[in-house]
């Protein structure tokens, strides 16, 4: 993995040491106010307190909105990066008082860490700062906490919990147009949203061009892998069962 991820030195630099980079300013008060139409258009029916669209169960509905987002947000985001594409993009919302959401996790590994690195793109469409639902990072822990994640697999970091309690996590205070990009393995959570205002952001995730597509799982306690397709996460849904998801939609038995 000694390819160099971002186009600007300084910017790959820091990534790689910390495991995110953030761009102050990035995004002029426009392409914000696109985004923000584009939400508002399509708010779905849930009674969830946080959510992201990538839980809602209509792949017709991810496709457009990750479509939407990707064509605001592509050309700027894909020009800071060296051969990187974005296979999805989402919403994220944490409505005011909000309390359900905010423990510290890894997101599942979808291309194979030891020859690749995918990247999380963050962008709050509002300000957001500790008390209305700010990210909160854990620095080099991408470097520390680095074993595949997936379906059933016990990650490494909750065999130290209580190690992590006394990390010192940064909690990042964004403004509009910020954006924060961060490699997939680092830990991160975010704030309670103790405000009475939404909190909206847009996520994408962005995956070397050449990496090929895979989901991790639990085999008779060995880490196993299966190589998908870049809707996979269009077409997977939080909660879903994914042997039956596997069955249903790629037509494979792992078991």
């Amino acid at each position: 993995m000694s390819n160099i991820i971002f186009n600007n030195i300084i910017h790959h630099n820091c990534f790689i040491k910390d495991g995110f980079v953030v761009l102050y300013n990035f995004f002029e008060p426009d392409f914000i106010e696109k985004l923000k139409n584009l939400y508002a258009q399509s708010i779905p029916n849930t009674n969830y307190s946080f959510y992201t669209t990538q839980w809602i169960p209509d792949y017709n509905y991810k496709n457009k909105i990750s479509n939407s987002i990707g064509l605001i947000i592509n050309e700027r985001i894909l020009k800071l990066v060296n051969n990187y594409q974005n296979i999805f993009a989402y919403f994220m919302v944490k409505h005011g008082q909000d309390t359900s959401f905010s423990h510290a996790h890894q997101d599942w590994s979808i291309v194979d860490e030891s020859k690749h690195i995918s990247i999380n793109c963050w962008l709050p469409l509002v300000s957001v700062k500790e008390n209305n639902g700010a990210m909160k990072i854990l620095p080099k822990s991408h470097l520390k906490y680095n074993n595949p994640r997936g379906t059933d697999i016990k990650n490494s970091m909750y065999d130290h919990l209580e190690i992590l309690k006394t990390e010192k996590f940064i909690t990042l205070n964004l403004n509009l147009g910020d954006l924060l990009l961060f490699d997939s393995r680092l830990i991160h959570a975010t704030s309670d949203n103790i405000t009475n205002t939404t909190r909206v952001a847009v996520g994408s995730i962005l995956k070397p061009t050449n990496a090929k597509v895979f989901h991790y799982y639990n085999k008779n306690n060995k880490t196993e892998n299966i190589e998908l397709d870049n809707d996979f996460l269009l077409k997977y849904s939080f909660g879903q069962n994914f042997y039956d998801f596997l069955q249903q939609n790629y037509e494979k038995d792992i078991y």
